[in-house]
């Protein structure tokens, strides 16, 4: 039996240039039977298909940081205590610029 993904990932980069992942674990399986409060293991969260790092169910949260001009996709998945895993999220694409740099020339200065 399937996970229904029921997932919300978003990011915010900050100036820091950290990513701020969050979602929500799912609470029904595909088949639409619920899933008891504490019945997911772990979400996996993957960076260009790579698995990224694993968090404990229930958590939610995940921040990484990152370089400017990188451009990532991620998904997420879930996992139950029986070890079924849901299906990968829609991808989540970032693509940091670096900021512009602006050069100020003042030659003259008037009162």
């Amino acid at each position: 039996m399937k996970l229904l993904i029921a997932l919300m990932l978003f990011s915010i980069p900050t100036w820091a240039l950290n990513l701020n992942f969050t979602w929500t674990d799912p609470v029904a399986r595909e088949d639409g039977s619920m899933l008891p409060a504490g019945e997911i293991s772990h979400c996996t969260l993957y960076k260009d298909a790579v698995e990224l790092a694993q968090i404990l169910g229930g958590v939610g949260v995940y921040t990484e940081n990152v370089s400017a001009g990188a451009k990532t996709l991620y998904t997420i998945t879930c996992s139950d205590t029986a070890g079924i895993e849901s299906e990968q999220s829609d991808p989540v694409e970032v693509n940091l610029h670096r900021p512009a740099k602006v050069i100020l020339n003042v030659d003259k200065v008037s009162n």
